[in-house]
């Protein structure tokens, strides 16, 4: 991946075996992924396909206890893509 001229930055921060905590903030992420396109929706299009052949698996950590959603430990939980925020009523 790291070849093709169109990828700017590619970092990954894990390798197996590795303990790889809830993503609480942006900071927490396993890794980065930086393209260049023709125009904005050219390089989102790549950047999908490229993190698509990206693969982490995890496990729960069955020593902590039961496993909580990104939602009950993100600072601001109302910004993740895919909630509600409360008091709207959806």
């Amino acid at each position: 991946m790291r070849a093709d001229p169109r990828v700017v930055a590619l970092q990954l921060s894990v390798a197996p075996g590795d303990t790889v905590a809830p993503i609480a903030w942006s900071y927490a992420r396993s890794g980065l992924l930086i393209v260049r396109g023709e125009s904005a929706d050219e390089a989102r299009a790549l950047a999908h396909e490229l993190a698509a052949r990206i693969t982490i698996k995890t496990r729960p950590d069955t020593a902590s206890g039961t496993p909580r959603s990104i939602a009950a430990v993100a600072p601001r939980p109302g910004r993740l893509l895919g909630t509600t925020p409360s008091g709207t009523g959806s």
